[in-house]
């Protein structure tokens, strides 16, 4: 799944960065060559006008690969949300090697750029992802899932048929 506004975003990022240093560069050997060839003070106001464009060129560069590392992340968590199943925030920490919070946080933000479908939300009680399609457990076909009760805490808790679970709530094993 990959919303308009995350192709828009990769494609804007690609012009930026490319932009950025196709612009820049010149700038940037320009001023180095300046840097040596100082004779009168004049020559340091032109240095630092050179060093002041480098900056603005250097914006897009940064903007545009802030914009690509966002569009990686979506598809990080699109593929585990939506393909893998995984709901929680904690379940999505530990995949990806980020904190929890920093989870929920990424998430928010693609959520509220609509990037995710208009439905998805993020219940911060039970600290997972809603989507209604998927309200009742895991319904996709092949993957043999189901859910189930914690004993210990009374989360749900989704696992492959026949094998063992964690409670990603408590830590408790479920069979």
């Amino acid at each position: 799944m990959k919303s308009f506004s995350v192709h828009f975003n990769e494609l804007a990022a690609k012009i930026m960065v490319f932009a950025g240093y196709l612009i820049g560069i010149p700038f940037v050997i320009v001023t180095v060559a300046m840097m040596f060839m100082i004779d009168e003070p004049g020559d340091i106001l032109s240095l630092f006008i050179f060093l002041a464009i480098d900056l603005v060129c250097a914006v897009p560069v940064v903007m545009g690969m802030r914009m690509k590392r966002q569009a990686r992340r979506f598809r990080e968590y699109s593929d585990l949300i939506f393909d893998e199943r995984i709901f929680s925030l904690r379940g999505l920490a530990e995949a990806t090697g980020r904190t929890p919070e920093t989870v929920r946080h990424e998430l928010a933000a693609m959520i509220d750029k609509k990037y995710f479908p208009e439905d998805m939300r993020i219940d911060n009680i039970r600290r997972e992802i809603v989507l209604p399609q998927f309200a009742d457990g895991v319904k996709s076909a092949g993957l043999n899932t189901e859910t189930v009760i914690c004993k210990n805490c009374g989360s749900p808790v989704v696992k492959r048929i026949n094998d063992a679970g964690m409670c990603e709530y408590c830590g408790s094993a479920v069979v």
